[in-house]
């Protein structure tokens, strides 16, 4: 497993392509490796590079969730929720986010959005109600 963390960090230097690939990759093996911490960095790399998609973000919050570094992973979100303002999903996770770090308000305006995007959403109605 090092060569191939010692192989991978060598290629994303030099420009690979594509290097979001080797990146999800050497964050596999970093995380086997029992290093959390670089795990972590490449999560989020990719979850705030331009390409980045949906579920670039959501596994790199599941790895902050995993590491209790949700701190770090609301600069993302936030980010992410900019990058796509109508997406409900992003919200919803915005919206919970905010809440297991005490933003009340922040998880309400989150939730309200949830709902003028979709207003049959169950768990913002939910939010709301509390």
């Amino acid at each position: 497993l090092e060569n191939a963390s010692t192989f991978l960090q060598y290629a994303i230097k030099n420009g690979i392509r594509p290097a979001k690939e080797a990146r999800k990759t050497l964050a596999s093996v970093s995380k086997k490796m029992g290093n959390a911490t670089a795990a972590f960095d490449q999560l989020k790399t990719i979850a705030e590079a331009s390409d980045a998609e949906r579920d670039d973000v959501v596994a790199f919050g599941e790895e902050a969730i995993a590491q209790k570094r949700i701190p770090e992973f609301m600069e993302t979100l936030k980010k992410a929720v900019t990058k796509w303002p109508d997406d409900p999903n992003m919200q919803v996770l915005l919206g919970r986010m905010s809440l297991s770090q005490g933003d009340k308000e922040q998880a309400k305006i989150a939730f309200q959005k949830v709902l003028q995007l979709d207003p049959t959403n169950g768990e913002a109605k939910q939010a709301l109600e509390k």
